[in-house]
């Protein structure tokens, strides 16, 4: 948990708390991993993993949706879509349930 508060930050913005890099990030690289369990069932702040599998991660929930996404996850592991520079915000893909 320390080294991701290193990589990780949390700030507020456009009315709810946002996920951003503290640090360089080269695309397709892993960022962190969601340490929370999977579910089946879609709950608020749960990250969609795959069809009808969730998980609720304590970093992850600050995790918003953009058409244009920063980050992918694929299992748990979350990667970097492209180049990331200190203080972007960390988002993925909208996808509907």
């Amino acid at each position: 948990m320390t080294a991701l508060l290193k990589m990780l930050v949390v700030r507020f913005g456009r009315n709810r708390l946002r996920l951003h890099t503290r640090v360089n990030q080269i695309k397709h690289s892993p960022i962190f991993k969601l340490q929370g369990v999977y579910s089946s069932k879609c709950v608020p702040g749960a990250i969609k993993v795959s069809e009808n599998k969730y998980v609720l991660d304590s970093f992850g929930e600050y995790m918003c949706h953009s058409l244009d996404p920063s980050c992918e996850v694929v299992g748990k592991c979350v990667f970097a879509t492209r180049d990331l520079s200190p203080g972007e915000e960390l988002t993925i893909i909208h996808t509907p349930t």
